[in-house]
């Protein structure tokens, strides 16, 4: 599993299937950016942004054995 495939795997688990989110990615040389806009943030972010820091460290785990730095931002 690629880190977009499982970044995709975990939005779709938390905010559900009928929940339209939009995520883009840049490609660096050693770093993917990921931007990500969504109807229902909040339930992304987490009380006091734990939801996102987990994603992160995840999304982050499997991108640096695969050699990459993750980057993940989130957009209004």
């Amino acid at each position: 599993m690629n880190v977009k495939e499982m970044l995709d795997a975990i939005l779709k688990h938390l905010q559900g299937p009928d929940v339209p989110y939009e995520v883009t990615y840049q490609l660096g040389p050693d770093t993917i950016a990921f931007s990500i806009k969504s109807d229902r943030l909040g339930i992304v972010l987490g009380k006091q942004g734990k939801t996102i820091d987990c994603i992160r460290h995840l999304v982050d785990a499997v991108g640096s054995k695969q050699g990459h730095r993750v980057v993940i931002e989130t957009l209004y």
